[in-house]
């Protein structure tokens, strides 16, 4: 039962990380999918709520939201 619990929280702690550690980049040409350049700071961050693609040119279609456009309104 310890390990079924240590695996779920490690699944959960690995994709909530592996989110933001995908933007950590140090130059604009190198921002990947689903992050932005923060000229401000000087790196890459995740997109905004509701946005999502390349630079987060793209905002959600009706009826997703939230980030990365996973939650439903519907």
């Amino acid at each position: 039962m310890m390990f079924h619990n240590s695996v779920a929280v490690f699944v959960i702690y690995s994709t909530t990380l592996c989110t933001s550690l995908n933007c950590e980049r140090k130059s604009e040409e190198n921002c990947i999918e689903d992050c932005q350049w923060r000229k401000v700071d000087d790196k890459c961050i995740d997109c905004p709520v509701g946005y999502y693609g390349r630079h987060c040119s793209r905002s959600c279609r009706y009826p997703s939201y939230g980030i990365n456009c996973q939650q439903d309104c519907s």
